[in-house]
Formats: structure tokens, C-alpha cells, sequence
């Protein structure tokens, strides 16, 4: 089966009680006749076509729960593709973050599982790389992260 017919796609209202959803360059039309008797059809490419019915009930599906002044603010945003684009940037950002924590959680029980100063090099080093990773991450945190 091929592909939808590209956008940008329109609807137009033939008369009083039809009307009709152009997709492309009007390569494939459906239609509504709203008298007493609806009718719907579809007239292009029949392969077209039934693409094109595809796409239309993917979208509707895909915007459940969505009113049309939504659709139309993310459609004022760039479209459903930079939607995606800033939530999957989101998503990499709260990666991030989670990343951050569970580094700054290992470094802060590697200070809390540490002998008391006992005096010796080692245990001073240990501390001090500790220390100077959680600093690091916080730090990172106040520059990056934070809105």
C-alpha cells in the first residue's frame, strides 16, 4: 500500500449540505452529504484513498482527549514533529537528571560508609574525592538543570 497524500490538507464546504476534506493537490477528496440521506464518499486513487482513510483515523485516534484549540496551539507550535521533538529533549533532560541523582546518591554513601578519620592518607583522599564529586554534580545542577 502506498503513503498518505501529503499535506497540507483542507476542508471546504461545497454547499449548504456537502462538505469535503482536499488532501494534497486534491488528489483524493472525501466527501459529506449531510441532507436527510448522509452519504460519504471518496473519489482519486482508490490506493490513495484508502491511505488516506488510514491516516484520517490515525490522527482522530491519536488525538484522544485533545480539543480542536489544542490541536491548533500545537499546530501554532510547529506541528505534532516539534512536539515530539521538545518531549523527546525533555525526556533526555530527565535522563539526565536521573543520572545526576543516582551519582550524587553513590557519592554521598561513599561518604557515608567511610571510616572515621582514622588518620591515613587513603581514607583522607577517599573523602576528599567524595566530597569533591558531590560538590561537582551539585554544582553542575545549579548551572545546567535549573529553569
Amino acid at each position: 500500500m502506498r503513503e498518505h497524500t501529503k499535506e497540507p490538507w483542507r476542508v471546504e464546504q461545497i454547499d449548504a449540505d456537502m462538505l469535503a476534506i482536499f488532501s494534497g493537490e486534491h488528489q483524493t477528496c472525501v466527501f459529506a452529504d449531510l441532507t436527510n440521506d448522509p452519504v460519504v464518499g471518496i473519489f482519486g486513487d482508490p490506493e490513495g484513498a484508502h491511505a488516506d482513510m488510514k491516516r484520517i483515523v490515525a490522527c482522530i485516534n491519536a488525538c484522544a482527549g485533545v480539543s480542536n484549540e489544542q490541536l491548533a496551539q500545537i499546530n501554532d507550535f510547529g506541528g505534532v514533529r516539534q512536539l515530539a521533538l521538545a518531549y523527546d529533549a525533555e525526556i533526555a533532560r530527565c535522563r539526565q537528571l536521573e543520572q545526576r541523582r543516582e551519582e550524587l546518591v553513590q557519592a554521598l554513601v561513599g561518604l557515608l560508609n567511610m571510616p572515621e578519620a582514622d588518620g591515613t592518607q587513603s581514607t583522607a583522599v577517599a573523602r576528599r574525592d567524595a566530597k569533591r564529586t558531590a560538590r561537582t554534580i551539585v554544582t553542575i545542577d545549579k548551572l545546567e538543570v535549573r529553569p
